[in-house]
């Protein structure tokens, strides 16, 4: 069944505020939300469809939105639409969301014009910068209008984000849009819930353990995150994906974060010596999984949660990449203070994705950034 409403705010109390999962400590009551947002039939509603004018590309897999691509092995389809409900965390706002791929792939409501003059800000993210808002409330909208406001004069953010997209593939496609686009800032937007574990995924380009980049592996190891997401036995399957999956993973073998630590620091060094042969910065902003901002919550589903909370495993790795990039002098916008300074779940979706208040807060930030980056 699809929902009718496109955009319903909730000023009273919660339908949901007298329904409380208790779990040890407690876990908020909008993961009732997410109980009922999937039995009103949310999980099966998302709708893909070609825009007026379109040409059919061939799916990459299972995914009806990606399409195979010869350097990064996927990447969004061109002239797309895609719609399916949405709700925040918190019950305080539900969406009909509505995306748009353009012709060139980048999300956005209006094609880009064949020549484009003033400023440019090619993004690179996952599905984090994909987005599960429309694409009006998508932080690349925002920061887009808004620098426009600023000067009066056309700039253009170039929404490239792609759901699975790790920081290996980042660089990747920076290869392809940066010479192509000529970019001044190049925004890296990095999920820390996943970004760094899908790095040891072979199933598309990757690097292996010496750093040689590699075609996807016809073979790729034993698959092991349905034994994970069983051992964590969290409320939702959710943050297992967004998060919970990466932390497990590295917190039982540890032996491989050194080589997470080695990938991650390539992935950067291609991607910025890619965008320093076109003369462009690049602007890193990292966005905290739930369990960064919320990990008491997270830790209170079970035993083997709360362990690998306390291990500090994924705070480990946010806090390493951030010092690793300031101490190679590179600009960044850590998003983890600021969600925790914002303090409510309503950050997040029903799927753990930031939401509506998430992109918000992230477009201020990088608005900050580029302002003091983009030439006058």
């Amino acid at each position: 069944m699809r929902l009718a409403v496109t955009d319903t705010r909730h000023t009273g109390p919660s339908i949901y505020g007298h329904i409380a999962l208790v779990v040890g400590g407690g876990i908020v009551a909008g993961l009732c939300a997410l109980a009922l947002w999937r039995g009103l039939g949310a999980g099966d509603a998302v709708v893909v469809r070609f825009a007026a004018g379109g040409v059919s590309e061939p799916d990459w897999g299972k995914h009806s939105s990606l399409t195979p691509d010869p350097v990064a092995g996927f990447r969004p389809k061109c002239s797309i639409e895609v719609e399916f409900p949405m709700a925040a965390l918190d019950d305080s706002l539900r969406l009909s969301v509505r995306k748009r791929r353009d012709s060139r792939g980048f999300l956005r409501a209006v094609d880009l014009p064949d020549e484009l003059a003033g400023r440019r800000v090619l993004a690179l993210g996952d599905s984090h910068l994909d987005g599960v808002v429309s694409t009006a409330q998508n932080l690349t909208s925002i920061v887009e209008e808004s620098l426009r406001k600023d000067t009066g004069g056309e700039h253009w953010v170039l929404n490239a984000g792609c759901g699975l997209y790790t920081l290996y593939q980042y660089a990747l496609r920076a290869r392809t849009l940066v010479p192509r686009y000529r970019p001044d800032v190049v925004l890296a937007v990095v999920f820390c819930g996943n970004d760094f574990g899908e790095l040891d995924n072979t199933g598309f380009p990757h690097l292996d353990d010496e750093l040689a980049e590699r075609a996807s592996d016809p073979e790729p190891r034993p698959e092991e995150t349905s034994r994970r997401l069983r051992a964590l036995d969290l409320f939702v399957d959710a943050p297992f994906w967004q998060g919970m999956n990466q932390a497990l993973y590295l917190h039982e073998e540890p032996e491989r974060v050194p080589v997470i630590h080695r990938k991650a620091a390539r992935s950067v060094e291609l991607l910025e010596q890619t965008a320093r042969n076109d003369g462009a910065k690049v602007l890193w902003v990292l966005v905290p999984s739930f369990d960064l901002v919320f990990p008491d919550k997270i830790a209170s589903a079970s035993d083997v949660a709360r362990e690998v909370v306390e291990s500090g495993v994924q705070l480990g790795l946010h806090d390493w990449f951030r010092d690793f990039l300031q101490e190679r002098g590179s600009h960044v916008v850590d998003m983890l203070p600021v969600f925790l300074a914002e303090g409510s779940i309503g950050i997040y979706a029903i799927d753990f994705h930031i939401f509506v208040r998430g992109h918000e807060l992230v477009a201020d930030e990088v608005l900050r950034a580029l302002r003091r980056l983009l030439p006058s």
